[in-house]
């Protein structure tokens, strides 16, 4: 009996022991415990950021509007909303990151593929609320919305464009497409219009946009616009041209009389005949490149357009130098005296443009002194280096 407790007695000792060791370590684990929670209610840096500065980041992530981003990747609104939750709600919530929207297909694309930019057309028109839009929607979306077996896309996206056409700011559209009833409805808010390719039916679009002021054509084929397309062409003040054929354009060039602005990019002047005298009694600013095309041999004497216009309020003519160095210097300077006194216009500034690795760019700076030696009366003659020649 007596040995018995006296062994009840050492368990309890030893129990008791192991009890104040495990008190030990359990002291050791809650104070490893509490040094380690604080990472809870640590917050990164950025996380910190109010919601209204994180957007307004957020606005600089993506390219200016009315540039339109890309649907995914890098610059995509898209991207910025797949880091993390919050900034996806900041995303989502921000409707100025969404009102640029391009709609793009490629050749062949399969139904699924169409459903899938009507889908992000219309997530992206609802996450843009209220704001003006950019729109740009190419000549293959056009072409792919328009197959038969593309499930009846085409029209759904046509009918959700016009859902939201009185927020229209800036649009970019075949011209193949501006027939249809949705470009001759009311659009309030629309500034800029950018038209590629041709037509060969007639079309009246645009007219009720009274904002309407800037107009961008870029046609391969411009034989094919004249006379179909009606626009309102007095509202214009600027005017962006890329084309290779001018001749068929000069009936319509007449048309822009209330033009400030005019950016000719071509590559043939199409032998306008001497009657084509195009008279732009408002132009203030000229620009002429070309496409860096094999001359042609009509195109060989570039400074012959010059003999066609008659701008009485210019101000500013930029020439690129692709074109310049096709002139013999004493050319250049004859067309442009004889361009000058023909409009009688006081020029202030002759600007010739040159990209960074231009091979003509030694011969334009060595010809410089010689252009401001014909020309005193033109307070700033001037070079400035460009990093390409793409459209304005």
């Amino acid at each position: 009996m007596l040995s018995t407790l006296a062994v009840d007695r050492k368990r309890i000792a030893d129990i008791d022991s192991k009890i104040l060791e495990i008190g030990d370590d359990c002291a050791e684990l809650l104070f490893e415990k509490e040094s380690v929670q604080r990472l809870d209610d640590y917050n990164y840096p950025i996380l910190t950021v109010p919601n209204e500065i994180v957007s307004e980041i957020f606005e600089l992530l993506v390219p200016p509007y009315p540039v339109c981003p890309p649907q995914a990747g890098p610059f995509s609104p898209a991207l910025l909303s797949h880091i993390c939750s919050r900034w996806r709600q900041i995303a989502l919530a921000t409707p100025r990151l969404w009102r640029a929207i391009a709609l793009s297909f490629s050749h062949g694309s399969k139904s699924t593929a169409s459903r899938r930019q009507v889908e992000l057309a219309e997530a992206w028109l609802r996450r843009s609320g209220c704001c003006p839009l950019s729109l740009e929607i190419h000549r293959d979306a056009f072409r792919e919305l328009q197959r038969k077996n593309n499930g009846g896309h085409g029209q759904k996206i046509y009918t959700l464009i016009a859902t939201h056409m009185d927020r229209w700011e800036y649009l970019r559209v075949s011209s193949s497409v501006i027939g249809r009833q949705v470009f001759r409805c009311s659009m309030p808010l629309l500034r800029s219009l950018a038209l590629d390719g041709g037509r060969e039916s007639p079309a009246t679009a645009f007219a009720d946009a009274p904002l309407l002021r800037s107009l961008s054509i870029r046609n391969n084929r411009f034989s094919y616009l004249w006379p179909p397309i009606t626009l309102p062409w007095l509202q214009f003040t600027s005017l962006a041209l890329d084309t290779s054929v001018l001749r068929s354009f000069a009936p319509m060039l007449k048309e822009f009389q209330n033009l400030t602005f005019f950016e000719l990019t071509i590559s043939n002047h199409g032998d306008l005949s001497d009657r084509d005298h195009i008279r732009l009694a408002r132009l203030e600013s000229l620009t002429l490149k070309d496409k860096r095309l094999p001359v042609i041999d009509s195109w060989r004497e570039p400074h012959r357009i010059l003999q066609h216009l008659v701008t009485p309020a210019l101000q500013r003519l930029v020439v690129s130098t692709s074109i310049i160095t096709r002139w013999r210097s004493d050319s250049a300077i004859s067309a442009l005296i004889s361009f000058i006194k023909a409009s009688a216009c006081n020029l202030e500034e002759l600007c010739i443009t040159v990209t960074g690795n231009d091979i003509h760019l030694c011969d334009v700076e060595r010809d410089l002194p010689v252009y401001r030696r014909a020309f005193p009366a033109i307070p700033k003659i001037s070079l400035q280096t460009c990093t390409s020649t793409g459209e304005h």
